[in-house]
């Protein structure tokens, strides 16, 4: 098996022969901005809980929202009322579902999950696609299936005993064998941080992502999809690990594991990624790093170090097999893409409890931190060809 899979356009992917219907999920508590949302993308329909003084389950509303399909429709999205996102939004996903025709199309991804870490990787290499993970929830935020799926959702949640409509979407998509891709940059972002789900606890949450991109339409149609890739660096809750896909003697279940259990996995040796740091003075030897560890403390500051080294390590190898041909736009677009996916590294990957310490000045030294380290992952990838390039 190919450890990285890209592939590019199909020959033809034009969205005459969607029909889309769509709702507004939400809560009387939040009715206004749905309606608000409703109106900005041109979807009229809301769907509201039925039960609204009851615990907060979104996976009630959902069932709901997923069973309102149009008669005539080919393919259905259920939009959550915290999001913002551009007028023609209904256009683009019409054109992501002729893309994708037989799969669940996600428009935003988290900026702490495995999705939004191929998000970014796919942002970094000029990717217009990735395919969302099977073993992670499925970002329901902005989501769309195809219509025969969707109808099916109700009937398999009935007798749930469930809260989430992701994990739910998740466990549904998957006994349908149904695919979810996610488009790079995500068209949608997430709102406000008051959880009407019970969900408060998460802080602050964003894409990993989002740029209102002019040449999406392009880039959805036309553009390389990263269907798979053999390692994922993966920043949450302050620590730095690898997700590691096939390895031998566990079957087909990804592994999440710490990252110097990783290395040996990936062709590195621990002093690969030290390379030049004592030496180079540590985190004091730049101002941007040395606020990180001043601010957030070390443990933190070396796990960014980590993550961002590795990250641009597998950035490195996943571009040489990117075809340019399939690669959308200019350099400064791509330039673009990428300035923002490193953007939310550092305040993603941080506990969700501290994110809201982070001030601007604060945001532009992890910014900062991260493409240095970035950029040393790829030089180092691009010097050296690892036991697992091999």
């Amino acid at each position: 098996m190919k450890d990285i899979i890209i592939t590019g356009p199909a020959p033809d992917s034009a969205p005459h022969g969607v029909r889309l219907s769509s709702v507004v999920m939400t809560h009387p508590r939040r009715q206004r901005a749905a309606e608000q949302l409703g109106t900005a993308l041109s979807v009229p329909r809301l769907v509201v809980d039925p039960e609204p003084h009851a615990a907060p389950n979104p996976l009630r509303t959902a069932k709901v929202a997923w069973g309102a399909v149009s008669p005539d429709a080919t393919h259905h999205a259920v939009f959550q009322d915290d999001i913002s996102a551009g007028a023609d939004l209904l256009d683009q996903l019409a054109a992501a579902a002729a893309r994708h025709p037989q799969s669940a199309v996600a428009l935003y991804a988290n900026w702490d999950t495995r999705n939004g870490e191929l998000v970014r990787i796919a942002a970094l290499t000029g990717i217009s696609w990735v395919r969302g993970r099977w073993d992670e929830y499925v970002p329901t935020v902005a989501l769309s299936m195809p219509a025969d799926v969707a109808r099916a959702l109700p009937g398999f949640t009935r007798a749930m005993d469930m809260k989430f409509d992701d994990e739910a979407a998740s466990l549904h998509l998957s006994r349908q064998r149904c695919r979810t891709y996610i488009p790079v940059p995500n068209p949608v972002e997430h709102i406000g941080d008051d959880s009407i789900s019970g969900m408060n606890h998460h802080g602050i949450r964003k894409s990993a992502c989002h740029v209102v991109d002019p040449d999406l339409p392009e880039s959805l149609a036309l553009g390389a999809v990263l269907e798979r890739v053999d390692f994922i660096p993966f920043l949450r809750f302050g620590e730095s690990r690898v997700v590691l896909d096939h390895v031998v003697g566990t079957g087909d279940t990804p592994l999440c594991v710490e990252w110097r259990e990783a290395l040996p996995h990936m062709g590195l040796a621990y002093w690969d990624l030290f390379d030049g740091f004592r030496a180079g003075g540590g985190f004091s030897a730049r101002s941007d790093w040395e606020q990180v560890e001043r601010t957030l403390g070390g443990d933190y500051a070396l796990e960014l170090w980590i993550h961002c080294f590795l990250l641009g390590w597998q950035v490195q190898r996943v571009s040489q097999h990117v075809d340019p041909a399939w690669v959308i736009g200019s350099a400064e677009r791509l330039q673009r893409l990428a300035s923002v996916a490193i953007s939310t590294i550092g305040i993603g990957g941080l506990p969700r409890t501290r994110r809201a310490e982070v001030t601007p000045a604060l945001r532009e030294a992890l910014t900062t931190a991260a493409e240095h380290r970035v950029s040393m992952g790829r030089g180092f990838a691009a010097r050296h060809r690892t036991r697992a390039q091999q």
